[in-house]
């Protein structure tokens, strides 16, 4: 599941759950969310209940680690098959 910077994967789950889990007044929940709306406000219960999220603006968002690059040996080895691919493929 992919959701805002703003909240963690369980978090998300949790907001997915509540949305999308029936009452008795409602028997077929659904999660809406309007893509055009702040991200405070951007996800809705049934059109009807606004689920109100922290924008993120009172902290800056967490950073994000750096790829890793593949290490010498690894890309050696990549080189070598596709070589080796190659090679197959025209003979």
């Amino acid at each position: 599941m992919v959701g805002p910077r703003q909240l963690s994967k369980n978090e998300f789950h949790e907001l997915v759950e509540y949305a999308t889990s029936p009452r008795p007044d409602d028997m077929y929940p659904f999660l809406y969310v309007d893509c055009f709306a702040p991200v405070k406000t951007r996800f809705r219960r049934n059109y009807t209940e606004t689920l109100e999220i922290d924008d993120g603006s009172s902290q800056a968002a967490p950073p994000r680690g750096k790829r890793k690059r593949p290490s010498g040996q690894n890309c050696f080895f990549i080189l070598l098959f596709l070589i080796y691919t190659i090679f197959i493929h025209l003979m």
